[in-house]
């Protein structure tokens, strides 16, 4: 949930719109929903001593997202992945994670 995420301390949480996301607003309604994802982000940050708010960005398309140039270590996670999160690198800059919806990724 966003509440988690700012207390987990993440910075940036931006909203995927997926094949299997169950509702997928826009309009009006996307704005107000996005409004209402801010608030709880701020509410959260001020609930845990945060003195940083997390930005939630406008949702857009998975593939938008994974098309978006950046330094960042980007993963997602997967019960079969061959690889464990503690053979992986350090990252120089930071971590992109994605968690994808319920039933994963098509």
């Amino acid at each position: 949930t966003i509440e988690k995420a700012v207390e987990l301390g993440i910075t940036e949480i931006t909203p995927l719109f997926t094949t299997r996301c169950g509702v997928k607003l826009s309009g009006e309604r996307l704005h107000k929903k996005h409004q209402q994802w801010q608030k709880i982000a701020i509410a959260a940050a001020e609930q845990s001593g945060r003195n940083i708010i997390t930005i939630i960005h406008p949702p857009i398309e998975l593939h938008e997202w994974l098309a978006q140039p950046s330094d960042e270590l980007k993963l997602t996670l997967h019960p079969r992945a061959q690889h464990s999160i503690k053979t992986l690198p350090e990252p120089k800059k930071g971590i992109r994670f994605v968690v994808g919806p319920e039933g994963g990724f098509t």
